[in-house]
């Protein structure tokens, strides 16, 4: 299956084995980079990195963070029914600082 734009068509599913990315923080500056094993982590630039003792920072670094309350039902039964889900989505904000890095 894929997607098809004015110009190009892209895949819709991912082709290959999974690629994990992560975002670490090293000498003050954040790089990207992917798993190769359990144990090291290969950085955009070509450098590895041991991924045991990484300073792992958030995926993203929105300007904020909006999030639905609880809004269904299987949810809401876990709550006893408190507060019921209601007919509209009801929203609120998280600053940015609530992210973290994994570990």
């Amino acid at each position: 299956m894929n997607f098809e734009f004015p110009f190009h068509e892209l895949p819709a599913v991912m082709l290959g084995p999974r690629q994990e990315r992560r975002r670490v923080l090293i000498g003050g500056s954040a790089f990207w980079g992917s798993m190769r094993d359990e144990v090291s982590l290969v950085l955009d630039d070509g450098r590895t990195i041991d991924a045991q003792t990484a300073h792992y920072l958030p995926p993203v670094n929105p300007s904020k963070v909006i999030a639905v309350h609880i809004s269904y039902t299987s949810r809401s039964l876990e709550t006893r029914n408190r507060p019921k889900p209601t007919d509209t989505p009801t929203y609120f904000t998280k600053p940015p600082s609530s992210l973290n890095g994994h570990g």
